[in-house]
């Protein structure tokens, strides 16, 4: 519908056509509603395991910029943020992540394109190097992340944990733990094997560690949607590879999201049942 209505393309062409859209606050408006939808639609695609719609190569959209904030949207600015003002100098972090979020879901198409796409012929050395690919390329955004976006599990526990970079590092471990499980669970080489559940269980206790963060300042009754995937990948992962006691945790933490989500509840009726 999205790509119906014509959001792939930049919303300075519609300037003449429609007068009213010639202020820059009106087309950085427009540029996130599709930033937007295209990021959104590799995470539906994440949960649902069905292809991508919106292609990064099919959009002329350019990429979106910070506004100033006006008084009149602090209600509307996200939790967290009203009690870190100035934290990060003239870098509000939730631009920046929403940047990032679209760089990191480039590699996600990629991924479910190439690698998940039930048309994808490969196998053997073509696989295996794909994956390498992918990773080599996750590893590469996270190395770049700036300064604003970042975050790491040795924090201080009274560091507050800025929601927006909390989502996007859910992000990133999910899609990481997502890679890699397959390999990780196969028979494959051994080493191949080996470095596949280091790299899943290492990211399933990173999510561990944000969704305790996050759970200890904001509480989970609002959970972004997420938090529900990251969940659900890390306890297949610490199911398996890691201790049970933490995948026991985080069942518990799909009970507290369920408030919000439905698919918190399902996710968790399937994990217990060891169908996911």
């Amino acid at each position: 519908m999205a790509q119906d209505m014509g959001f792939q393309r930049d919303p300075k062409h519609w300037v003449s056509h429609d007068a009213s859209l010639a202020t820059e606050e009106d087309l950085e408006i427009r540029r996130r509603i599709f930033w937007g939808c295209y990021t959104s639609d590799k995470l539906i695609s994440l949960i649902l395991g069905r292809s991508v719609y919106l292609f990064y190569d099919d959009a002329e959209v350019e990429t979106t910029n910070r506004l100033p904030d006006f008084p009149e949207m602090k209600p509307w600015l996200p939790a967290g943020f009203s009690d870190y003002d100035g934290g990060f100098g003239a870098v509000n972090p939730l631009i920046p992540c929403f940047k990032e979020q679209i760089r990191l879901s480039k590699v996600i198409e990629k991924m479910l394109s190439k690698l998940f796409s039930t048309k994808s012929s490969l196998e053997g050395i073509g696989r295996q190097s794909c994956i390498d690919s992918l990773n080599f390329e996750l590893c590469s955004w996270y190395e770049a992340l700036p300064d604003c976006a970042k975050w790491n599990r040795w924090e201080p526990p009274s560091t507050l944990l800025i929601p927006s970079v909390a989502a996007l590092h859910l992000l990133f471990h999910s899609v990481r733990i997502a890679l890699n499980f397959e390999q990780a669970v196969s028979h494959n080489v051994a080493a191949l094997k080996d470095n596949a559940r280091k790299d899943c269980l290492s990211s399933a206790e990173d999510i561990a560690h944000i969704v305790r963060k996050y759970r200890s300042q904001y509480g989970l009754g609002h959970s972004p949607l997420m938090m529900i995937y990251g969940v659900m990948q890390a306890v297949r992962a610490l199911s398996l590879f890691g201790t049970p006691e933490e995948a026991q945790y985080l069942l518990h933490v799909l009970d507290e999201c369920s408030s919000a989500w439905t698919l918190a509840h399902q996710a968790r009726d399937r994990l217990t049942r060891g169908k996911m």
